[in-house]
């Protein structure tokens, strides 16, 4: 996300247009008509931020008047206060480039996108809302040959679900066309009771039956939860079918397409 406000800085330090905008994500300053520089596009942006931590704006009003009022003279709860789950670290920030007067807010772009570069780098992996659906393809992403976008739309045309302990997520003898990307936990693949492999964060199990490409679906191998897992399961028709798939891609990512059969790559002989 970029602001036209901050990319016309290098020719002038005012911002040229003025009394537009969304009135809710307006400054102090220019809702009171005066002149507005860089330091207002701070304030707004720290408004847009506010917006997407607690999907609430930091102001409102019955009317326009109300709402400015609001502006001038209240102040927002911080957003961990509306939002348990969001880091408490970012309220600093925010807060700061909303702050009422010019001169409290971040001193230029640079320190602004250091405060948040510094909060991020400062984070614990618990504090940066990570969700099994958002580590996916995260994880998977070091690994594959698919690119982060088209990981993402794996994800988002999945179904989720944590499976319990000795779930079986893929049966040996069934039929079906999905393949998993497991977000947290750990899996096993079995044929006929004997263990052939574990399934790590981060790693995809069932794409063998696509990498044989025929039209028989009927698994080989069960996969099942070791511990508490979440995993997404994504159907092939379904992902193929996305326009903003891409089948040659995934074909890549494929352990058959690195090196021959999957024998060959040194996995295990099952077509799942």
């Amino acid at each position: 996300m970029a602001d036209f406000g901050a990319a016309q800085l290098a020719r002038s330090d005012v911002t040229q247009v003025a009394g537009v905008g969304s009135p809710s994500y307006m400054s102090p300053e220019q809702v009171k008509g005066e002149e507005i520089d860089w330091r207002t596009d701070v304030y707004s942006l720290g408004a847009v931020l506010y917006h997407l931590l607690t999907s609430k704006r930091p102001f409102t009003g019955g009317t326009t008047y109300e709402l400015i009022e609001a502006i001038l003279n209240s102040t927002p709860p911080p957003p961990s206060e509306l939002r348990p789950d969001s880091p408490a670290g970012l309220d600093d920030v925010v807060g700061r480039a909303m702050g009422k007067l010019r001169e409290a807010r971040y001193s230029s772009w640079e320190e602004f996108g250091d405060a948040l570069a510094g909060w991020r780098k400062a984070a614990s992996p618990a504090a940066t809302c990570s969700t099994p659906r958002n580590s996916a393809p995260r994880a998977a992403s070091s690994s594959s040959a698919l690119h982060r976008v088209e990981l993402w739309e794996v994800v988002r045309t999945s179904k989720w679900k944590q499976h319990g302990a000795g779930d079986e997520l893929i049966r040996e003898g069934s039929a079906d066309d999905h393949f998993y990307i497991l977000a947290s936990g750990l899996l096993k693949v079995t044929q006929r009771g004997k263990l052939l492999n574990a399934v790590s964060p981060g790693e995809c199990v069932g794409e063998m039956a696509y990498a044989r490409r025929d039209n028989n679906k009927v698994r080989s191998a069960t996969v099942a939860a070791v511990e508490p897992s979440w995993a997404c399961a994504c159907g092939w028709t379904r992902w193929t079918s996305s326009p903003r798939a891409c089948p040659r891609a995934l074909q890549r990512s494929l352990p058959c397409h690195h090196g021959g059969a999957p024998d060959d790559a040194g996995w295990p002989p099952v077509a799942m």
